[in-house]
């Protein structure tokens, strides 16, 4: 019995199935990541940002992400954050979006996901 060519095809696939998984994890990883990233700039641009001029908000987004495409604006005292990046992975291409608004209520800075 010769059970060199079984093998062989067993190790190919078993090799192929273990970087599927691994690139699997990496794009995901990849994913998340650059997801609480643009939420974390969101949100700490809307704390320390809320009452400045909407161009000193465009100039923070832009030095921190360059590659993200924004959208600022007021709208009836609320602060509107859109924030979207491309993520281009080997098997996730897909856009991240956060999308938040803030206003003010008794003196507190209000934020919230808007879906």
């Amino acid at each position: 019995m010769n059970n060199k060519g079984q093998v062989l095809v067993l190790f190919i696939i078993l090799i192929s199935s273990v970087l599927t998984v691994f690139i699997c994890a990496f794009d995901f990883y990849n994913y998340n990541y650059n997801k609480l990233k643009i939420d974390n700039l969101n949100r700490v641009i809307i704390k320390k940002y809320y009452n400045k001029d909407i161009n000193i908000i465009k100039d923070i987004i832009e030095k921190n992400d360059d590659s993200l495409t924004y959208n600022v604006y007021y709208k009836e005292e609320v602060l509107y954050i859109s924030l979207t990046k491309k993520i281009k992975g080997i098997i996730i291409k897909n856009d991240i979006n956060s999308y938040y608004k803030a206003y003010l209520e008794k003196e507190k800075i209000i934020i919230e996901r808007v879906m």
